[in-house]
């Protein structure tokens, strides 16, 4: 499993990204490409979480079928 960021350090990237953008250290198009990047990473972290907890329950549901098809035969 690799290792990322957790949704709190990278709202806090954005945050940053939000006072530079404030303070006009960098212009627009660099500010806006970075929350793009950020969000972007966020959300994917999301749809990883997502996956594998529908892997995760697509497991659980074969050995609830499983262990229902043991008992069945066994009456």
């Amino acid at each position: 499993m690799q290792k990322r960021f957790s949704d709190g350090a990278l709202l806090a990237i954005l945050f940053g990204a939000a006072v530079i953008g404030y303070l006009e250290i960098v212009d627009d198009t660099t500010l806006l490409f970075g929350v793009v990047l950020v969000v972007t990473v966020i959300l994917g972290n999301r749809v990883d979480d997502a996956h594998a907890e529908i892997e995760y329950l697509k497991k659980r549901i074969e050995e609830t079928e499983n262990q229902i098809s043991r008992l069945w035969l066994d009456r």
